[in-house]
């Protein structure tokens, strides 16, 4: 992404995208299926919260990769559809097996149709995403590089967070000036 680079080097700091920040407003929720089971019943398939991170995202937020691997920059559009998902929801829906290399169906195009199966990649420690006082719901994470989201919203880490508002202020202006 361009403007996730300008802003880099403008601010001197590390940045990374989302859809569906943690504690944010933008939430999305979608249904999945395993497809190592007989699908499920109409109104019973299992939902998450679902995000679209970028590489680098569970670094930056200090997200700990429980098992398998983070999102790769080879995992773009025409490769193998991935996804990562959280302690909550493998032990939720794979109480009895491990989900790395297990393939699932999501009912939901993100951009782009969701003609694949994903496989699970990783497991990441939960967050508590839409409140510090309820308990971690089950999460599933898409690389924004598999996905079209609608708005992303770009993280900066820095100690200096007036200046960087202004470089990253500049930037966009650079780029678009209206």
């Amino acid at each position: 992404d361009e403007f996730e680079q300008r802003l880099a080097r403008a601010t001197g700091s590390d940045v990374t995208r989302v859809y569906g920040l943690p504690l944010g407003t933008s939430t999305l929720v979608a249904s999945f299926s395993r497809t190592d089971q007989p699908p499920p019943e109409p109104g019973s398939s299992p939902y998450a919260l679902i995000r679209t991170a970028d590489v680098d995202y569970f670094e930056f937020m200090d997200i700990v990769v429980v098992r398998g691997r983070d999102f790769e920059a080879t995992d773009r559009l025409g490769a193998g559809r991935v996804a990562v998902i959280s302690q909550a929801l493998a032990d939720q829906y794979f109480p009895d097996t491990d989900p790395i290399g297990r393939s699932i169906d999501l009912d939901l195009s993100l951009g782009v149709p969701e003609d694949q199966p994903r496989t699970i990649v990783g497991i990441v420690e939960n967050v508590r995403s839409t409140s510090l006082t309820e308990e971690p719901t089950p999460e599933l994470y898409i690389p924004v590089a598999q996905s079209v989201p609608g708005s992303l919203t770009y993280l900066v880490r820095t100690a200096q967070p007036g200046s960087a508002l202004q470089s990253a202020r500049a930037e966009l202006r650079a780029m678009d000036p209206e």
